[in-house]
């Protein structure tokens, strides 16, 4: 007959070995769900050369309206949608933008991979003409309503603008997110090249195959690697 310190051995090692299936399935949980989180957001970019340029009348008047910082060429007042003109039909791409204001356009049908929820939430969208006035019905001008900033590595540039005292600041190195830049869980944000989606757009973009309209991951990074303190940008 087994004594009752063999029983109470028995009962500590089972609760020891299903403790640790336990444990070791809530590790793989974590896992599972930190390679889910990384695998949420994308970055979306045109790799073609700069797009075409605004037409004389129009960035002339662009100018005055929407004036710039002369020390980091930041725009000084918010703007939403925007209507640009253009000397040349775009070519060659589906996304790109207008020289030299960097007013992001795309082609319709990339558009149509948004829903008309994400569109309110995270776009202002305008139209694009050429130089006589007639629209590019094809293309559309699109802004990002909530801005995000892709950090670097070490070699990341940053400075502090010597005009109006913004923080400028260029990633350099591979980039990735800080769990505070997505918080707000919007479904677009706009980086300094492109915008940054999360999964269900990217799953809608990837199905297919435009020209120079390039997609990758982005992690997240619990700290940031350019010295710098995860709050300041």
């Amino acid at each position: 007959m087994l004594g009752p310190s063999f029983r109470i051995v028995c009962r500590a090692s089972s609760h020891a070995v299903a403790s640790g299936i336990d444990m070791g399935k809530r590790d793989q949980e974590q896992l599972r769900r930190r390679r889910t989180v990384a695998k949420a957001w994308y970055q979306v970019w045109c790799s073609a050369m700069s797009g075409p340029y605004a037409e004389e009348k129009w960035r002339d008047s662009f100018k005055q309206t929407h004036p710039c910082c002369s020390g980091c060429a930041r725009h000084l007042s918010e703007w939403g949608s925007v209507d640009a003109y253009v000397e040349e039909f775009p070519k060659n791409s589906c996304h790109n933008f207008v020289s030299p204001f960097l007013v992001d356009y795309v082609r319709r049908d990339v558009l149509a991979c948004f829903t008309e929820e994400e569109r309110h939430r995270g776009l202002h969208v305008g139209r694009l003409f050429d130089a006589g006035g007639a629209e590019l019905t094809d293309f559309a001008t699109i802004r990002g309503k909530h801005a995000i900033t892709l950090r670097g590595g070490p070699e990341s540039e940053h400075r502090l603008c010597r005009v109006c005292g913004e923080h400028v600041y260029f990633p350099i190195g591979a980039t990735y997110l800080l769990p505070h830049s997505v918080a707000s869980g919007e479904p677009i944000y706009e980086a300094h090249v492109g915008f940054v989606v999360n999964r269900a757009i990217y799953e809608r973009l990837s199905q297919h195959r435009w020209k120079h309209l390039k997609l990758a991951p982005l992690p997240i990074r619990d700290k940031p690697r350019d010295g710098l303190d995860d709050l300041l940008l």
